[in-house]
């Protein structure tokens, strides 16, 4: 489902010469004698920061054997949703059953995802001559809600060791929300990519949550 997820690098600021940095009692950095407030896009790089740290603890970062310092600090997020006139429990059958995952999943080239489907375990997802993505399951309530933290990539079945590519994108999340509505479900995607792939997954997501539709709509 999902491809390979391009690190954001952080920019720092530099003062003007001879303005020696200072950090105050509150944490922020600023010139002697000077207190200044955070910025808001500090404020939003902190707070992706602590809900990456949270996801992890929630997560147990142990079960993936990957220590947390590997995860990939700049990914983006990108939201999908879609109305579909169909139980809750229908579309999440949909979305994990071998017989239709494959279905919806073809649009990215997708071709099965292999697990005991219980959550902390090990997921696959990858074509049928073990070439993919390993992940974890990170969050699992059935009908409601399931979270996948993409953890690298399979090569003939095996695990391949952390590269520069993949420490771009290790860590990334990929959430599934199901939110009950009157006769329908609204099914809200939370997809952490990197910029290279951004674009590939604005234009596709929605071709894939179209499927979705219409084979919870049958």
């Amino acid at each position: 489902m999902s491809k390979n997820l391009t690190e954001q690098k952080g920019r720092g600021h530099q003062g003007e010469q001879g303005d020696k940095p200072t950090i105050n009692q509150q944490g922020n950095i600023g010139k002697e004698g000077r207190t200044t407030e955070p910025s808001a896009l500090q404020n939003q790089i902190d707070g992706k920061k602590d809900e990456r740290e949270n996801a992890v603890e929630q997560i147990g970062g142990n079960k993936s054997g990957m220590k947390e310092e590997f995860l990939a600090p700049g990914l983006i997020t990108e939201r999908f949703t879609i109305n579909i006139k169909a139980s809750r429990e229908k579309v999440w059958d949909v979305l994990w059953n071998d017989a239709t995952y494959s279905l919806w999943t073809s649009v990215f080239g997708a071709g099965q995802a292999i697990s005991d489907w219980k959550e902390g375990s090990k997921i696959v997802f990858g074509t049928s001559d073990g070439n993919g993505m390993h992940s974890i399951i990170a969050r699992i309530i059935p009908n409601e809600f399931m979270s996948f933290r993409h953890i690298g990539m399979l090569i003939n079945g095996e695990e391949q060791p952390m590269d520069e590519e993949t420490s771009n994108w290790t860590g990334a999340m990929e959430n599934y929300t199901l939110n009950e509505m009157e006769g329908a479900t609204e099914l809200i995607v939370d997809l952490d990519t990197t910029k290279d792939h951004q674009k590939f997954f604005k234009e596709t997501f929605p071709k894939a949550l179209d499927k979705v539709k219409e084979l919870s709509e049958r």
